[in-house]
C-alpha cells in the first residue's frame, strides 16, 4: 500500500548543506523532539528489500513538542530510500512513529556509513550483523543494554510536512532527516552481511528538494538531538519553555517570510548627543531632588526641630523681663 497524498518521500536532496543554509530557520523550543529508549529485546525479520526490527515499541519516552509518540516499526535498508546529497547513502535506519496530537506521524530517517572503529551504533549493529535471516525469517536479538539511543545521532534535523510512501500515511506528518555528516555507523563486515541477505529497494519517484524554493520547504533545527538522549525539563535556568508549531498555508507549506510568519521590528530614532547630554543633566537633577526628599529631609528635619526649639527658650526670658522699666515715649 502506498501513501496518496502528494506530499510525501522518499526526498531527493540535491545538496543537504544548502538545505541548512537555506531552510526556514527553527529553534529547539518550536521543533522540541525528545527520546529516551528503553533496552528491550529485538526481533529481526528479512523482508526481502530491508530488515524490520521489531523492538522497542513501548515503555520509551518519545515526544515531539510535547505529544506522546509510540515507535510502530524500525526498517533498515541498505542503500538509502532517500538521497541526502543527490545520491544514495550505503544505508539507512527509518523509524516511524505515531500517536502525537499535534503531528500524527513522525518518521525518523537516519543515514548509514561504514567503519572500522568501534562505536555505539557499530556495537548496536554487531548484535545482528553475523545472524542476518534469510527471507522471511527472523532471529531474535536477546542481548542487555539493547536500545535504540545508541542509533540515534547527535545532531540538527531538517523537518519535512509530510510522510514516506507508505503507511503510517499522513499528509500533515513530519519527517525528520538528519544530518549526513553525523551519520551513525556500521562495521564494514556486518554492512557487507547485511546486503547479501537483501536485495536494493526499487523506488521510481523521489519527491525533489533541488532549488531554493525547494530548500525552503523544509524547517531546519540546529540544535535538534545534539543533547543526547532524555527527558527535558520544561522549566530551563528559571523560564518556561514555550511550545508552538511552525505556521503552514492551505498547500502544507510552511511560511518562510511575509507578515503572517514574522514580526517587524520598529525603528527607533538615534538621539544626537545634544539630547543626550540634556537628559543625562534632567536625570542627575531629578536623582538629588529624590534624595533629598526622602533621604536628607527625613534625616535633617527632627535635628532642624531641635535647634528651633533651644532657640526658642533663649529667646523667651528676654522678651518677659524688665516690666518695671521705662516705656518708650512715642514722639
Amino acid at each position: 500500500m502506498s501513501c496518496k497524498h502528494e506530499n510525501k518521500g522518499p526526498l531527493h536532496i540535491k545538496n543537504f548543506r544548502e538545505l541548512k543554509q537555506q531552510a526556514t530557520p527553527c529553534n529547539n523550543n518550536i521543533c522540541e523532539f525528545v527520546y529516551n529508549f528503553s533496552n528491550c529485546h529485538c526481533i529481526i525479520t528479512n523482508k526481502s528489500t530491508y530488515l524490520d526490527i521489531n523492538c522497542c515499541k513501548n515503555n520509551n519516552t518519545l515526544t515531539y513538542n510535547g505529544s506522546q509518540l509510540r515507535v510502530e516499526r524500525v526498517k533498515l535498508y541498505l542503500p538509502s530510500l532517500n538521497y541526502y546529497n543527490d545520491g544514495e547513502s550505503q544505508g539507512e535506519l527509518i523509524i516511524y512513529c505515531s500517536g502525537g496530537m499535534q503531528k500524527p506521524t513522525v518518521v525518523l530517517c537516519i543515514p548509514m556509513k561504514t567503519t572500522l572503529s568501534s562505536t555505539k551504533s557499530t556495537k548496536w549493529f554487531s548484535k545482528f550483523g553475523g545472524h542476518v535471516p534469510n527471507k522471511n525469517q527472523s532471529h531474535q536479538v536477546n542481548v542487555q543494554n539493547y536500545t535504540l539511543n545508541d542509533v540515534i545521532p547527535q545532531c540538527g534535523f531538517g523537518i519535512f510536512n509530510g510522510s514516506m510512501h507508505e503507511p503510517p500515511c499522513h499528509s500533515k506528518g513530519i519527517m525528520l532527516l538528519f544530518d549526513p555528516e553525523y551519520s551513525i555507523q556500521i562495521l564494514q563486515t556486518d554492512f557487507d552481511n547485511i546486503k547479501k541477505k537483501l536485495t536494493s529497494p526499487t523506488i521510481l519517484n523521489r519527491y525533489p528538494i533541488k532549488k531554493s524554493a525547494h530548500y525552503k520547504e523544509l524547517v531546519w533545527n540546529s540544535v535538534g538531538t545534539s543533547g543526547g538522549y532524555g527527558t527535558v525539563s520544561k522549566k530551563q535556568g528559571g523560564k518556561w519553555k514555550l511550545t508552538c508549531n511552525p505556521i503552514v498555508d492551505q498547500n502544507n507549506k510552511y511560511l518562510a517570510g511575509g507578515p503572517r510568519s514574522s514580526f517587524v521590528t520598529p525603528k527607533i530614532p538615534e538621539l544626537s548627543e545634544k539630547t543626550k547630554t540634556i537628559l543625562i543633566i534632567v536625570g542627575v537633577v531629578m536623582g538629588v531632588l529624590l534624595l533629598g526628599w526622602y533621604v536628607i529631609i527625613p534625616y535633617a528635619k527632627p535635628a532642624w526641630d531641635n535647634v528651633s526649639r533651644r532657640f526658642k527658650k533663649k529667646k523667651e526670658p528676654a522678651a518677659t523681663t524688665g516690666g518695671g522699666g521705662r516705656k518708650r515715649r512715642r514722639r
